[in-house]
Order: structure tokens, then C-alpha cells, then sequence
């Protein structure tokens, strides 16, 4: 059996950055690290199930939107939202249980959703790891980005570690990329790169 290792982190904490190194590391040592998250949860949902600024699509009430709260985006979901993100973690439990390590890039939102992975891998060998940073970073590399709408990350800074209990925790506000990669496969038992 293989096992799982959640990144969970608010958008623009350097999850995809600490994810993206992670596998260059373990796929250079020969080891066949697969990966999935919540950004191809959103890519593979329709447009049409999407409401998003300056965007509407038709059946969204159903599927994925973006709603303004102050000066935050929040996250909210219909039917077939939901239904994609019971998928998605079934996905993750089933390359496990064939014997693919999996590295997920996560924003758990609620508590059904931190249940439904903890149901999902039952008997998988899980390892939560909190990611974070200070919410002016997290802000700074959103605008940085340009892939992201303003107010996503201030919409999940307070949610986003609430229901989850975590194994590591790594910090990217001032600490590099190279540093927590490494902290992570100490932890994981893993040979690091010299």
C-alpha cells in the first residue's frame, strides 16, 4: 500500500512550490511519487458549474463559485461541487491502496471535508502537513501570481486549519522552499538529495 501526505494550506501559502520540489527530489531518487489537489478539482468542474468575478455560468448554483465577502473571496459549493470533491479524494484513496505514495495539494474548508479524507483513507498511511505563512505574504504572492482573484487567501486564512490535525507543520513566510522540502522527507523516512 502506498501512502498519502495532504499539503493543506490557504492559496499562495507555497503548497504547488513545496509540492512541485518535493516530487523533482523523490522522482530523481527513482521513487514514483504521484499528485493531485483542489486546483484540478476546479479545472476539471465545467465551466458552466463555475461562477468566478466577471464569470456566470449558467448551472454554478450547482457547482463551484467565488462570492464576495468584504474584501475576501469564500469558497461555496452545490451538488455537483461536492460530488467532484468526494471523487477526487476516493481517487487519491484508490492509488494508494494500489501502491502509489501520493502527495495531495489541499484547502480543506469544513469539517465534512477533513472527515470525508480521514473516511476516504481509512487504513491508508496518511500524513497531514499544515502549511502556512502570514497572511501579507500570502496576499503579496497572490497579487505576485496573476493566476489568482484578490481576496482568495483572506477567504481561507481563518478556516483553513481548523479542522485538521497535523503530523508537520512548515512555514514559508521567510524559511526556503529547499530548507522545508527537506524537513519534510526527514519526517517522511525518506534518503534526501545531497
Amino acid at each position: 500500500m502506498g501512502r498519502v501526505v495532504i499539503l493543506n494550506g490557504t492559496s499562495s501559502s507555497g503548497k504547488t512550490t513545496l509540492v512541485e520540489l518535493f516530487l523533482s527530489r523523490r522522482h530523481g531518487a527513482g521513487e514514483c511519487w504521484l499528485t493531485t489537489g483542489i486546483d484540478e478539482c476546479i479545472t476539471t468542474l465545467p465551466d458552466p458549474w463555475h461562477r468566478t468575478p466577471g464569470f456566470d455560468g449558467p448551472w454554478a448554483e450547482d457547482g463551484f463559485r467565488l462570492e464576495a465577502c468584504g474584501d475576501a473571496l469564500e469558497v461555496r459549493g452545490g451538488e455537483m461541487w461536492q460530488r467532484m470533491l468526494t471523487a477526487y479524494r476516493r481517487t487519491v484513496a484508490v492509488w494508494a491502496r494500489t501502491g502509489f505514495d501520493v502527495i495531495v495539494d489541499e484547502v480543506v474548508l469544513d469539517e465534512f471535508g477533513a472527515s470525508e479524507w480521514r473516511t476516504e483513507l481509512d487504513g491508508v498511511p496518511l500524513v497531514w502537513v499544515g502549511v502556512r505563512c502570514t497572511l501579507d505574504v500570502a496576499e503579496a504572492r497572490e497579487e505576485a501570481r496573476g493566476d489568482r482573484f484578490r481576496g482568495i487567501a483572506r477567504g481561507q486564512f481563518d478556516v483553513v486549519h481548523r479542522h485538521v490535525q497535523y503530523d508537520l507543520e512548515l512555514d514559508t513566510t521567510s524559511r526556503t522552499p529547499d530548507e522545508l522540502v527537506r524537513e519534510l522527507e526527514r519526517h517522511l523516512g525518506v534518503r534526501s538529495e545531497t
